[in-house]
């Protein structure tokens, strides 16, 4: 499971700036707003994208029982 409290940056469509969002504001949060212009980020994409990572890595995890992963958002 991903940890609540990491961050990861993502680019505004829009204004084309990145800023920086939690795992926990994907899981619990529906509506997200750029915070240098008015595009507002709906969260399902996210959320689908982080469950199906989360269960990717799950899987590698029992596969590979000596491997250590480490990420860096």
């Amino acid at each position: 499971m991903f940890d609540k409290n990491a961050q990861f940056d993502i680019t505004c469509p829009n204004c084309k700036k990145d800023f920086r969002i939690s795992v926990s504001q994907v899981q619990n949060e529906d509506d997200i707003p750029c915070p240098n212009c008015p595009q507002v980020f709906k969260t399902g994409e996210l959320r689908t994208g982080l469950e199906q990572n989360e269960k990717a890595l799950e899987k590698f995890r029992k596969q590979n029982m000596n491997a250590m992963i480490k990420f860096k958002f």
